[in-house]
């Protein structure tokens, strides 16, 4: 900074008032969704027959609670949208994998299906909110399924703009 005393009729001499420096830095916080709370979500479908598992029966609502936050939700609400990652079966696309052969899971949200690994915009305020799923099993062609224990995994992935 530059500055000048007395008289205006000359030019700045080679010595500065004062010096200012700045000094920053650039802080990066990174984009974050927590899914229900960072809780593992269980779905107990209990005991049922091995029949009549067309994906609507014996349903088990699956409530997703989500929380975004960091980064470039700092600047407001963003559009998100989530999906349900994981395995197709071998017999749909549209049904979950378990490890039971014939046997898939069926999930749907307000009575629209979803299939695994695509985005749907969900309604968030704050950048938060809820995703309210039901899942169902579902058997290949009506198959009979034999008894014992299945199951099935997959992942909530969050996307937003």
């Amino acid at each position: 900074m530059y500055g000048r005393l007395g008289s205006t009729d000359g030019g700045f001499g080679p010595n500065p008032m004062a010096q200012v420096f700045i000094q920053s830095a650039i802080l990066y916080v990174p984009d974050k969704c927590v899914v229900n709370e960072g809780q593992l979500i269980n779905v107990e479908f209990g005991e049922i027959g091995g029949s009549d598992l067309n994906g609507s029966n014996y349903p088990q609502s699956i409530p997703v609670r989500f929380q975004c936050e960091g980064g470039s939700f700092e600047d407001g609400t963003l559009n998100i949208k989530l999906a349900v990652s994981g395995t197709a079966a071998s017999f749909s696309n549209e049904v979950f994998k378990t490890d039971k052969n014939d046997l898939g899971i069926r999930l749907t949200h307000n009575g629209q299906l979803v299939i695994p690994n695509e985005f749907y915009p969900v309604p968030n305020i704050g950048n938060g909110g809820s995703w309210n799923l039901v899942a169902a099993p579902f058997a290949n062609g009506g198959a009979e399924i034999g008894e014992g224990e299945f199951n099935a995994s997959a992942t909530i992935v969050a996307a937003f703009q």
